[in-house]
């Protein structure tokens, strides 16, 4: 039912403000023959007097090695996860967390991957992660905007006709949550399918025409305010096609999930996915409360992955999460300018445990000090999550969504783990008037 590892060994930043230090490259090392071949004596001589000082630099800033958390932070970590499971219908399911930092590296597994099997969860068990998936879309449509294939001021209506307020409405307000959108998951005609037959094939244009439904008014003027959005990370999907001629899905994969060497990450779709809703062996079952039987569960795993598409649909381990929200927040794959602006945060209220807000970026959040996003869906919960100051990292999933906290892995586990191991980092920083 339990599985532990602590890790050590693994290297830590010193200097977090600098996100980005330049590097060796891998195939180049100390004393290594093929340079020595090709490179004569009095050559070698110059270049390592011309080199020496640099290589002391690295030396001094070369990361110091992590420990494992303390017994006494480890036994605050497993009293906290069984809190967290123990709120749920039977004390059933499971989390797993994967976590990083001067504090120590710590990653364990609890409770079931299936309730009904009594499977132990492990850390190689899959899960979907909802919404941070959209750090994902978002990423790639930074990348083509750097790649000048795209722009901020792009407005919808040059990608997509018919959405309401798509002549005034641009890329960047989708990125940032200023879109105004109607919430396509509100769509009465969409509920009831997905309520009754989750895993029907359903496409995104399906859920594009919702949007340009003249019946589903906008909730405000684009730039207006700044309130989360699904529909604006399904729009950004297809902007994405339009602009690349590829399926999301694919590109995505090919842009983000490969070069970060993400190889435990996947990001389904009706189409490369047989069944529809397959997950990768192993896999966490995923439970949700009963609408119509309070205080049971049914598994819901069996769901297109389509409805969520590029707002929620990538699976993932904690490993591969915790990884990524390294990446995520140093800003691996795109230039230091726009990571820059992806960082500058507008206040959402935030009434759970924690800050009183989070902030909302390009496809970024912030809780506190951490950076990074959360996610939900189909029975699954999720977190990736990267501290600048210290260089800590977590990654986090559940395989239960429901009861009076929801989202048990960010806003009780991590919140709480957080804010132990490095105090004041559930503080609510001070954002901007947006």
């Amino acid at each position: 039912m339990l599985q532990s590892i602590t890790r050590s060994g693994w290297r830590q930043r010193m200097f977090a403000a600098s996100p980005k230090l330049t590097q060796v490259p891998r195939n180049v090392r100390a004393g290594s023959p093929r340079i020595a071949a090709v490179v004569p004596n009095s050559w070698r001589t110059l270049a390592l007097a011309l080199i020496a000082p640099v290589l002391a630099a690295l030396a001094f800033v070369a990361p110091a090695q992590a420990a494992p958390l303390s017994p006494a932070d480890q036994a605050f970590v497993d009293t906290t996860v069984a809190d967290a499971l123990r709120a749920n219908p039977g004390g059933q399911m499971g989390m797993a967390i994967s976590l990083r930092g001067p504090a120590g590296d710590y990653a364990r597994a609890y409770g079931y991957a299936n309730n009904t099997s009594r499977t132990a969860l492990t850390l190689n068990d899959h899960f979907r992660i909802g919404s941070v998936t959209k750090t994902f879309t978002a990423t790639s449509v930074l990348r083509l905007i750097e790649a000048g294939r795209l722009s901020f001021s792009d407005t919808v209506d040059r990608f997509i006709p018919r959405i309401p307020n798509g002549s005034t409405m641009t890329v960047r307000h989708l990125l940032s949550m200023q879109d105004g959108l109607f919430d396509y998951q509100q769509d009465s005609g969409l509920r009831v399918t997905f309520g009754l037959t989750p895993w029907n094939a359903i496409e995104p244009e399906q859920i594009i025409a919702v949007l340009q439904n003249p019946a589903n008014r906008p909730l405000f003027a684009p730039g207006t305010r700044t309130q989360y959005s699904e529909s604006a990370y399904f729009v950004l999907g297809k902007i994405l096609e339009v602009v690349t001629g590829r399926d999301a899905e694919a590109y995505i994969t090919d842009d983000v999930i490969t070069p970060l060497g993400l190889t435990n990450s996947k990001f389904p779709s009706a189409a490369n996915s047989s069944p529809i809703y397959a997950m990768p062996a192993p896999y966490a079952t995923g439970y949700a409360a009963s609408a119509i039987f309070p205080g049971t569960t049914q598994d819901v795993t069996a769901t297109n992955p389509n409805f969520a598409w590029t707002s929620g649909a990538i699976i993932s381990t904690v490993g591969d999460l915790e990884k990524y929200a390294r990446e995520l927040g140093t800003g691996a794959l795109i230039r230091a300018a726009t990571q820059t602006d992806r960082l500058s945060f507008c206040p959402i209220p935030y009434s759970g445990e924690g800050p009183t807000a989070f902030g909302y970026g390009l496809g970024m959040m912030s809780f506190g000090s951490w950076i990074g996003h959360g996610g939900s869906w189909a029975g699954n919960n999720a977190v990736a999550w990267y501290e600048p100051t210290s260089g800590a990292t977590f990654g986090g999933a559940e395989n239960y969504v429901g009861g009076t906290v929801p989202v048990k892995v960010w806003q009780q586990v991590f919140t709480r783990i957080a804010e132990r191991l490095y105090p004041g980092s559930m503080a609510t920083p001070r954002y901007p008037t947006c």
